[in-house]
């Protein structure tokens, strides 16, 4: 299949350092010429307004060097909540991944080197609590509105075929987003407040486990011996 189209999807640690997560060395000078696009999983872990521009800081230091000029980058940002989360809860998430995907697609926009956006990921994972991303943007309203706002103009510029300026003014380009999206010290004042919340849920739960705790044991010392 010469004119098979074959995605590689790598990890960050062989670009950056060498090694994977099992701490295997890799020769990794150059993206495999056989590769026509290429991406990196490298997801948010707490909430941070410029995440998409340390991404792209990644991409650029240590992707973009080793890709040849016909090979093309995709981009992978996270789409998901938990409810595990100290710091940071469902609607916490549902807004900085709102926040993410409109930067990802102003990156796309503007870099001929990307060819295209998989967020991660759509369905739920009950499996994934221990990760913390056991909620898919089809449960995110905030999410999910922003990246069928995104799809939909993506079509409608494909579909017209249109130059840049053209689409930007028609179609509202990434200086027109879809909805507002909060200004940075409003973003994080909001998050700020998620995570405050969070945390005084999380500290109400532990005040309930201690209190079962010492319950249990003054149970246990207030049973009569048992003879022997």
């Amino acid at each position: 299949y010469p004119g098979a189209v074959i995605w590689y999807n790598e990890a960050r640690g062989p670009l950056n350092g060498g090694k994977d997560h099992y701490h295997k060395e890799h020769n990794f000078t150059r993206i495999p010429p056989s590769v026509s696009w290429f991406s990196i999983d490298v997801y948010h872990v707490s909430p941070k307004a410029s995440y998409a521009d340390e991404v792209r800081g990644f991409y650029e230091k240590h992707v973009y060097p080793k890709m040849a000029p016909y090979q093309r980058a995709l981009l992978i940002p996270g789409a998901f909540a938990s409810r595990h989360h100290l710091l940071c809860d469902e609607g916490c998430y549902d807004d900085f991944c709102q926040f993410d995907a409109w930067n990802f697609f102003r990156w796309a926009w503007d870099d001929d080197r990307v060819v295209g956006i998989a967020p991660y990921h759509w369905n739920p994972c009950p499996n994934c609590r221990r990760s913390r991303n056991e909620i898919g943007a089809r449960d995110m309203p905030k999410t999910k509105h922003m990246w069928q706002e995104i799809g939909k103009r993506i079509h409608q510029a494909s579909q017209r075929k249109c130059a840049e300026q053209y689409c930007n003014d028609r179609f509202g380009g990434p200086a027109d987003p879809p909805e507002p999206v909060p200004h940075k010290k409003a973003f994080h004042a909001a998050t700020a407040r998620s995570r405050q919340q969070a945390a005084q849920r999380q500290a109400q739960r532990q005040a309930a486990m201690r209190a079962q705790k010492r319950a249990a044991h003054r149970a246990h010392r207030k049973r009569p011996p048992q003879a022997p």
